[in-house]
């Protein structure tokens, strides 16, 4: 099992790889194999959006077993994903989760206007990025930098959302950190 530490380091190295340009293998038959045989034991959990151009994988230059990917619009966390990050944490060894959010957010862009028509399921998801946007609204002067100011607290919101299940209190080494993934250059702007 990778430390939380380790692995936030390993994250960071094959971001900068991804940054660089150096191609990523496609996976061996040998390797999708073991990991068939022997299970998954991935180094990371990254929660982030389902926008198409957010790939964890290439971001982070990584092959399939190396990290447990959930994704959602606006990477929000209700029951269903928490219980995602709750198995790979507990049953898998996992021991840093990320909340990878990104710029130009469909679903924070969509919490910021009006939506009353939405339906149902849609509805819901948005009301999980509201308290961002409604925060994002007291600190900022203008419409034009609302969404950026909401995506950003959304990031922190959801991690205080992970870091706030009590079925994570006392885990050795569990490590909870947000990143914003800038999708005009390929950057992570900054790690929380």
């Amino acid at each position: 099992m990778t430390n939380s530490n380790e692995a936030l380091e390993k994250l960071k190295q094959g971001h900068q790889k991804f940054t660089e340009g150096t191609p990523i293998a496609a996976p061996s038959k040998e390797l999708l194999c073991d990991l068939a045989t022997n299970g998954q034991h991935p180094f990371a959990i990254v929660v982030t959006c389902s926008d198409s151009r957010v790939v964890p994988e290439f971001i982070f230059h990584c092959q399939p077993g190396d990290i447990f990917t959930i994704r959602t619009a606006g990477q929000v966390i209700s029951d269903i994903e928490m219980g995602s990050i709750e198995y790979a944490v507990d049953h898998l060894g996992t021991r840093l989760v990320v909340v990878l959010g990104h710029t130009h957010c469909g679903a924070v862009h969509g919490a910021c206007e009006p939506h009353d028509n939405c339906s149902c399921s849609l509805g819901a998801l948005l009301s999980l990025v509201e308290p961002s946007v409604n925060a994002a609204k007291s600190q900022c002067r203008s419409d034009k930098e609302l969404t950026a100011v909401a995506e950003d607290l959304n990031i922190r919101n959801m991690i205080k959302t992970i870091v706030d299940n009590p079925v994570f209190t006392g885990i050795a080494d569990l490590k909870i950190v947000g990143a914003k993934y800038d999708i005009e250059n390929g950057r992570i702007l900054y790690w929380v």
